[in-house]
């Protein structure tokens, strides 16, 4: 049967879906004129005419649907023209009809193992069904695997294209690459230092870095100038006594205080000896100034180009190239720096004193390593540079490669448990439909069988007579239904056998129509058929009928509710929509119902409109109830204002005891003292007043104490009349409670 009827963008319904859950066999809805009850018989009728609308069906099985609505009264009334003969099964062949039933029983048998099988595999209350099973499996999935595109989203962003915002696609691209990708496996570590280059924005080509020249720095450090001992020409007579003092630097520094000495030493201003500037000029020699002049250049050189290298490797730190470690090229640029300063201050001294031997520290250890670093971030650099050149492939072959570290390292164990759990659950799936398709098979040969076996016994006639019976058994005895001239078909005809042409009452139309259907019901327009299980929908069965047919058509209607209710019957659930408030007191009444209460296999529903839209309410209990119900409950209402109570207990007063008692209680004050006197002459009198107003405060002031008090008096005056059997039954749990009450109140 229908579980659920969803309305959307259709009519009067909003582009909100509007949607009746959890249907039952039986189902009432009420509603006015144009609040939308047709709307939802024409899709019951034709859902696949309204693509905005859906049906599920419980189990997964449509039925046949069978609506009474305005549409069928148009389509199968014709005053001037044939019917459609309703073909009933017919009661003169017991052998056939038993051999109906036996295939009747076969098809309902297979169709209960379509269900069971149906239910499996689609799933059903009790159950989620395999192919639900399917789609949980493909859900956790989705979520293991959309943990992952979180994760690597900022180093990969540009291999999940297109899948960063959907979780199903990025678990199908991981399925499809479970089965295609061929890449090598890369450790994340190398994948996220390729897509720095790879995935950057419009990567470029990045410049190679300078090696450092150091060559000519070395060669200082090497020169043998350093270890000489430079001294005067030792030809010289005071050459031997420079060399046994050993001060031939601070001679050759004060040299040049000489000239302006006055034939005086510059130091200790004693006459100085004959000859002394000549062979001291004679001492420092040409090849002794040659020796100088190039030490001053051996230190001018290095200084020159160990501040040269000094600035080159300062330029790579301050430039941060990610190709290098800043760090540790920092650290070996002030290690290069130190040495470079060290052996300056060394050339200087040898400047000074070039009879002084000095010795170098070796630069080359440190260069060798800036080197190093930098052939290796060239090596980087031109891998860099050679993808920029091929960027295209690259990046597909990055994209792949970080597919196949997910596949082979992060989702490894999850695609291999969801691949035996799935394999499992498609072969559960794949044997189920094959099941499903030769149960529907095996039905399809039964169905034929069966509806040959009706051919042979199906009539028109048993529909006719009965629907004319029940014309005449209802006063309609100016026409009836015979069989038409054309194979099964109806015409109407009056008494005298004359045709009947456009002459019926709108009346007469509508429950012959009525009568129509409800024979329909239990058959067929077709020799075939007649038994097959149905969905019944009753719109607005009497719209402009009188309070006799009302009942006759209420009681057929509820015949249809024994049917729903019936496991065996072909009628497997029931829609009654009415306006009528009548109609659907009498069509509701079920002596089973406990009240403010639905049975289990019914459900009650509200059609409501306001503006232009319409929607449905549901209801935990039958929302239509008689004007006299309405007034106890009023009475038995926990917090009633005191003007409407009193007024509902004067008009219970009013039909119970006076319209339908026939009783005057124009002195039945006279039992009461008091208070209590003036509470029920304050009743009566509204009564016989006939005032339907609010309460006059002749006797009593309106106050909420006011209320007990009168409800008090209302009580006793059944009890007086002694109906108070009615009283309790009215009051309902409520006397129960005012019981209780007062009895533990005496305690």
């Amino acid at each position: 049967m229908i579980h659920t009827l969803t309305l959307c963008n259709v009519a009067t319904y909003p582009i909100t879906p509007c949607t009746l859950s959890d249907l039952k066999a039986v189902n009432y809805l009420f509603g006015a004129n144009a609040s939308g009850k047709t709307t939802i018989s024409r899709v019951i009728a034709s859902v696949s005419s309204h693509p905005t609308c859906s049906i599920t069906w419980q189990p997964n099985t449509p039925l046949e649907c069978l609506v009474y609505n305005y549409d069928f009264r148009d389509r199968n009334f014709k005053e001037a023209g044939p019917l459609r003969g309703v073909f009933t099964l017919g009661e003169k062949n017991t052998l056939l009809l038993e051999q109906i039933e036996e295939k009747k029983k076969q098809v309902a048998t297979k169709e209960r193992e379509i269900e069971k099988l149906n239910a499996t595999l689609e799933g059903d209350s009790t159950q989620n069904g395999k192919r639900t099973e399917l789609k949980e499996l493909q859900a956790a999935l989705a979520e293991t695997c959309w943990m992952q595109a979180v994760k690597h989203n900022e180093a990969f962003k540009e291999a999940f294209t297109g899948l960063r915002n959907n979780k199903e696609k990025f678990r199908d691209r991981v399925l499809s690459e479970q089965s295609s990708n061929k890449a090598a496996i890369t450790t994340l570590s190398e994948l996220v230092k390729l897509a720095q280059s790879v995935f950057a924005d419009s990567p470029s080509k990045e410049p190679v870095l300078a090696l450092p020249i150091y060559a000519t720095l070395e060669g200082c450090e090497t020169n043998s100038l350093l270890a000489k001992v430079v001294v005067g020409s030792a030809d010289v007579a005071i050459a031997a006594l420079i060399q046994q003092l050993g001060n031939g630097d601070w001679v050759s520094d004060g040299r040049e205080y000489l000239a302006d000495a006055d034939e005086k030493c510059p130091f200790c201003q004693q006459s100085l000896p004959d000859g002394l500037e000549a062979q001291l000029t004679r001492f420092f020699d040409q090849a002794y100034a040659d020796d100088c002049n190039a030490i001053a250049d051996l230190l001018d050189g290095y200084e020159r180009d160990g501040k040269s290298l000094q600035a080159s490797i300062k330029a790579l730190v301050d430039g941060g190239s990610p190709r290098l470690d800043n760090s540790q090229l920092r650290s070996h640029g002030e290690a290069f720096g130190a040495i470079i300063s060290e052996n300056t201050e060394h050339l200087k001294r040898k400047k000074r004193e070039p009879s002084t031997k000095v010795e170098l520290k070796q630069v080359g250890p440190q260069c060798i390593a800036i080197k190093t670093m930098l052939e290796t971030a060239n090596m980087a650099i031109g891998e860099h540079n050679t993808r920029v050149s091929n960027l295209p492939t690259e990046k597909m072959d990055l994209t792949a490669k970080v597919w196949r570290y997910l596949l082979d390292v992060e989702l490894k164990t999850e695609l291999a448990n969801y691949t035996a759990n799935k394999t499992s659950v498609d072969a559960a799936i794949a044997g189920l439909t094959s099941k499903i398709t030769t149960a529907t098979n095996q039905k399809r040969t039964l169905i034929t069988e069966l509806a040959a076996l009706e051919q042979k016994t199906t009539s028109v006639k048993p529909s006719m007579d009965a629907i004319n019976r029940l014309l005449v058994s209802f006063g309609f005895t100016t026409f009836k239904l015979v069989e038409s001239a054309e194979r099964s078909m109806y015409e109407l005809q009056r008494a005298d056998g004359t045709t009947v042409h456009n002459t019926l009452s709108d009346g007469e139309k509508t429950f012959l129509t009525f009568l129509y259907f409800y024979h329909l019901i239990s058959g067929s327009e077709n020799e075939t058929g007649t038994t097959t299980r149905r969905v019944v929908v009753f719109d607005d069965p009497i719209s402009s009928l009188d309070s006799d047919v009302l009942f006759v058509v209420s009681s057929l209607v509820k015949n249809v509710f024994s049917l729903a209710r019936d496991a065996k019957s072909h009628i497997a659930q029931v829609f009654v929509l009415t306006h009528n408030i009548y109609f659907h007191k009498e069509v509701t009444y079920d002596c089973k119902r406990q009240a403010d209460t639905t049975r289990s296999d019914e459900s009650f529903w509200i059609i409501r409109r306001k503006d232009r839209h319409s929607w449905v309410e549901r209801c935990a209990a039958n929302p239509i109830k008689s004007s006299y119900e309405m007034l106890w409950a009023e009475v038995r209402s926990t917090n009633p204002t005191t003007n409407s109570i009193c007024n509902a207990m004067r008009r219970i007063l009013e039909n119970y005891f006076k319209l339908l008692g026939g009783q005057d209680l124009h002195e039945l004050h006279e039992k009461f003292e008091g208070e209590e006197k003036a509470i029920c002459r304050s009743l009566v009198s509204w009564m016989h007043d006939g005032s339907h107003f609010a309460m006059e405060d002749l006797y009593l002031s309106p106050t909420p104490e006011a209320a007990d008090k009168y409800r008090e008096v209302f009580r006793k005056v059944f009890e007086t009349q002694n109906q108070e059997p009615h009283y309790r039954m009215m009051m309902g749990k409520a006397y129960v409670e005012r019981l209780r009450g007062a009895a533990l109140g005496g305690l």
